[in-house]
């Protein structure tokens, strides 16, 4: 990593990936929670409106048609909570990616 920035010492380069690392962190935290509450609300708005179709199902007259709807609406739920599930998931890799000395 160094050897790519030979115009500041180890101890300095060390401290500004420290620094990096800690802004990158709370950028990271604020970022995630907004994702996750994000996720969360699409999830209950999808959940909602499939218990309302589920509703709407179980009031259809014909038996083979009410069933076939509701397996239907049952592999729908199984997806919408694989998204969430999925959605939840957060995977950071913290990378210095650029150093820029400046100067006046």
């Amino acid at each position: 990593h160094t050897a790519m920035v030979s115009a500041i010492s180890e101890d300095k380069y060390e401290i500004l990936v420290a620094k990096s690392r800690e802004f990158a962190y709370n950028k990271f935290v604020e970022l995630k929670n907004k994702q996750l509450k994000r996720n969360e609300e699409t999830y209950k708005k999808y959940i909602y409106a499939l218990k309302l179709r589920l509703e709407a199902a179980e009031h259809i007259g014909i038996e083979n048609i009410r069933l076939s709807r509701l397996r239907k609406l049952a592999k729908e739920r199984i997806a919408i909570e694989d998204r969430y599930k999925k959605g939840s998931q957060i995977f950071p890799d913290f990378k210095l990616m650029l150093l820029i000395k400046l100067e006046a």
